[in-house]
């Protein structure tokens, strides 16, 4: 995990795990019919103790209906879909982008409203079925992106 491999310690807390279904922006994103319900979870990721990543992710039932039975609460989701959904067959879109934190972003990353957040979304599709849909929120002060090619 990048924040182990900084040398830091990693803390991982489920805040919100709700089946219901998506509003229109992220049945669009899910690919899933109006009626088709999809698994919330809201996340929030900590470095030596400290909020470094916020995550709102979806997790389309249709594709994978176990993750109504996984809790998530030891786990967290990209862990749990990793060792579930074959990576063979995966692919994944990446969007890059910066906002502002709302006030429950703010104050879930102990920031000011309004600061900057690095916003990565990314939609992961195994076998051409839509897995999941993700918005990582990174306090942008504190987060450094790096590839390596």
């Amino acid at each position: 995990m990048e924040i182990e491999e900084k040398g830091a310690s990693y803390r991982y807390a489920l805040l919100l795990r709700q089946i219901k279904i998506p509003p229109v922006s992220i049945r669009g994103k899910l690919e899933v019919v109006p009626k088709a319900r999809a698994l919330q979870l809201q996340c929030l990721h900590y470095s030596n103790e400290t909020p470094f990543l916020l995550e709102d992710r979806w997790i389309n039932l249709e594709t994978v209906p176990e993750a109504k039975q996984e809790s998530f609460v030891t786990i967290g989701p990209n862990d749990w879909l990793f060792e579930k959904v074959p990576w063979s067959t995966s692919v994944a879109e990446h969007i890059f982008s910066a906002t502002n934190a709302d006030e429950r972003q703010a104050e879930l990353l102990s920031l000011a409203e309004r600061d900057a957040l690095f916003l990565l979304q990314r939609r992961t599709w195994c076998q051409k079925k839509l897995v999941t849909y993700v918005q990582l929120y990174y306090p942008g002060r504190f987060y450094q992106m790096q590839t390596i090619l």
